[in-house]
């Protein structure tokens, strides 16, 4: 009896031991996931020459100059973030109305865009958010769909461009889909808008593959400027191979 004393204290200890390892993997691994030691500083910011145009844009947005302060435990994390995003997503935005536009271009393509309006009773709605969406996707994403709900419920006319092949329920009618430099779908809808709203004050937006569209369609020619207040684009990739 006495000699199995020990053993058993021996073998209790090994079984804390276990358990004491995997729950500092455990604590380790959250706190990696979570990033609650990563430090966050103010964003760098890149231009040619501080003009009194920048100057304005600093002036007007001091979220450029501002140590970022995320939400408390999971904010630090762009993968909690993308997990709350896509549980909370999918149900708390209302999915606005919309109309949408069908067309057929020269090569025989058929393109299309949805356009949602804002109340009738809006201060904003002599602007119109013009969107491109990123790879592959369409005004049926849930990310865009909660965009064009919160714009329009600010008062912004919202156009939502369909990538070619995007929509399961618009087959191909041209031996071509989209591509990361083609213009023309999106150049087809910006000219009908400024056809449907003489003088309307348009911004151009983008989304990732979205944002090198919009940025390629702004400068590929002079004329896409015209009747254009300003251009944005988020998270747009500058490597592309």
């Amino acid at each position: 009896m006495s000699g199995s004393f020990p053993t058993t204290i021996h073998r209790a200890m090994e079984l804390m031991g276990l358990e004491w390892m995997f729950l500092s993997f455990f604590i380790g691994t959250l706190l990696r996931i979570l990033r609650l030691f990563s430090y966050t500083e103010k964003p760098s910011l890149y231009y040619k020459t501080k003009n009194d145009f920048i100057q304005s844009m600093l002036d007007s947005c001091p979220i450029f100059t501002s140590i970022f302060k995320p939400t408390l435990l999971w904010g630090k994390s762009g993968h909690l973030q993308t997990m709350v995003h896509a549980l909370m997503g999918r149900v708390k935005p209302r999915w606005p109305d919309s109309f949408r536009y069908y067309f057929e271009l020269e090569d025989g393509a058929t393109m299309s865009y949805d356009l949602f309006l804002p109340p009738e009773d809006s201060k904003n709605n002599e602007f119109t958010l013009a969107i491109c969406p990123g790879l592959a996707n369409s005004s049926e994403c849930i990310y865009l769909r909660a965009f064009s709900e919160y714009a329009t419920s600010h008062g912004y006319r919202v156009a939502m461009l369909n990538h070619l092949g995007a929509l399961k329920s618009e087959p191909l009618t041209s031996p071509r889909t989209f591509t990361y430099g083609g213009t023309e779908e999106y150049s087809h809808m910006v000219e009908h808008l400024k056809e449907l709203f003489p003088g309307t004050k348009i911004i151009v937006v983008g989304f990732s593959m979205g944002g090198n569209i919009v940025t390629k369609y702004l400068g590929e020619n002079l004329d896409h400027q015209r009747d254009i207040l300003c251009g944005l684009s988020v998270c747009q990739g500058y490597e592309i191979n």
